[in-house]
């Protein structure tokens, strides 16, 4: 097997997404801010070398760079020796593929980039939460946390019976998300959604990637 490096700071939700799918693949990886004993800072010339976008994670293989979070899970699905989690089925790879898009798109950009952020990097000239802020936005995450309710339903994973890259991509968001002081609120009518988190951090890749 090649070697694998995940660039990009380790709180990063979709860098840990990354690792998930390493972890459940068993693939050996290393991760990090580092690039050949370089740091390449966030939004960064640098960075824009192996991703024009400038965002992490970016996946090298090989010295190859690699990035988009879905692109990566394919890629290393297609490069596992062994396991597989990748369906076969058109139809559940479709389930999976639209709903690992519209996480990565829509319910990140309210969960995290406008939630959560919020609260690890106060926006406020005071270094402050923005409660006013806050407030405005909890209706709008209340709705986008019961939609992944309803997904979910009683299904052990995210899309079926089988774990999935949408749940490498879904998890560290909620993780956060739970951590956050409004948590009991968010998820009064999402109580699924606790739980299956719980799950999830208790498999071995999430012991391994959500250790302190």
């Amino acid at each position: 097997m090649s070697e694998i490096h995940i660039l990009g700071p380790d709180f990063s939700t979709f860098l840990r997404s990354v690792r998930l799918y390493c972890e459940e693949l068993g693939l050996s990886y290393t991760y990090g801010p580092d690039l050949n004993g370089k740091k390449i800072p966030l939004k960064s010339d640098e960075l824009a070398h192996v991703n024009p976008f400038k965002k992490v994670p970016v996946l090298f293989y090989d010295e190859h760079p690699i990035f988009e979070t879905t692109t990566i899970c394919r890629f290393l699905d297609n490069i596992s020796p062994t396991k597989k989690l990748l369906p076969k089925d058109p139809l559940a790879i479709s389930l999976i593929d639209q709903w690992s898009g519209a996480l990565s798109l829509y319910i990140d950009n309210i969960l995290i980039r406008q939630y959560f952020l919020e609260f690890a990097f106060p926006r406020d000239p005071n270094n402050t939460v923005r409660i006013s802020i806050v407030e405005k936005l909890i209706p709008d995450v209340i709705s986008a946390l019961n939609l992944l309710e309803r997904q979910l339903n009683n299904n052990t994973f995210f899309c079926g019976n089988s774990y999935s890259m949408a749940d490498a991509i879904l998890t560290p968001m909620l993780d956060y998300v739970s951590q956050t002081p409004y948590a009991e609120q968010l998820f009064i009518n999402a109580k699924n959604l606790l739980s299956y988190l719980t799950r999830m951090k208790e498999r071995p890749s999430g012991k391994t990637v959500f250790s302190k």
